[in-house]
């Protein structure tokens, strides 16, 4: 399978790992710059068009295929790595391991989570059109309102799999809806980086939590932000109704006048 210049995947499959390296050649990037190996799933098609930015065309594959991207030395120098969540938790930290960090966790049901997500994807059965996958939800103990819209750029020829990650991607809303926790680190957590899971034991709750940003402070710890994370969030096991095949165009009008001639 290859990759054209125009940006688009032909129809045979190939790795997510081979669209994001040919995402970094276009901006000549080296591959010793940048490391893809975690990214093992399969793509059927993919096209950027418009005014997308290289890092837009990864970002688009992020919410779809779940993975973070961080720049550190993970044992082969400093790069960038891509990585795929829900991997299992690097360490258990608790109040005693941080210089300071949220004093409990807030009451999740006090927060608003939308009711359906709508991903409209191309499907080639209906002549690459954008048929939408819809994923609701309905819960007795937190409000659930609204609706969400998602386009991605990908094709998917097997609903099932579109239907998964769609479910997927509401899930992970879900999970991330309280937002971002602040943690101060002492400097002997220098080797967590972003896209690190933890556990983080608060007053005798634990919640997985997966790094989002990392910064030295002047005053020699390290500022961190973290999202909520749940590790069976990434798996789906639903099904997807068929996608009804587009039909062909009604003939003419000069044709019918013909024909009611």
């Amino acid at each position: 399978c290859a990759l054209s210049q125009s940006g688009s995947v032909t129809p045979e499959k190939l790795q997510l790992s081979n669209v994001i390296a040919w995402i970094h050649e276009r901006v000549n990037m080296p591959a010793s710059k940048y490391n893809v190996t975690q990214l093992a799933d399969m793509v059927e098609g993919v096209v950027f068009a418009d005014s997308y930015t290289c890092a837009d065309a990864i970002r688009s594959q992020m919410g779809q295929y779940f993975f973070d991207a961080g720049e550190f030395d993970a044992g082969a120098g400093y790069r960038i790595n891509y990585v795929k969540r829900g991997g299992s938790a690097s360490v258990t930290l608790t109040d005693a391991d941080v210089v300071d960090g949220p004093d409990d966790w807030e009451r999740e049901d006090s927060y608003e989570r939308p009711r359906a997500l709508h991903v409209a994807y191309q499907n080639p059965v209906a002549d690459y059109g954008a048929p939408n996958i819809t994923i609701k939800r309905t819960s007795p103990d937190v409000l659930v309102v609204g609706e969400r819209s998602v386009a991605v750029p990908n094709v998917y020829s097997d609903v099932d799999e579109i239907t998964r990650r769609a479910d997927i991607m509401l899930t992970v809303v879900y999970t991330e809806i309280a937002g971002t926790y602040e943690v101060v680190l002492p400097i002997r957590w220098l080797e967590l980086a972003p896209t690190d899971r933890i556990g983080f034991s608060i007053r005798g709750r634990t919640r997985r939590l997966r790094m989002t940003d990392w910064k030295f402070s002047p005053d020699g710890t390290i500022r961190t932000k973290w999202m909520s994370d749940r590790q069976s969030a990434y798996t789906s096991n639903v099904t997807g109704l068929p996608v009804v095949p587009t039909s062909p165009p009604p003939r003419s009008s000069a044709r019918r006048r013909r024909l009611w001639a």
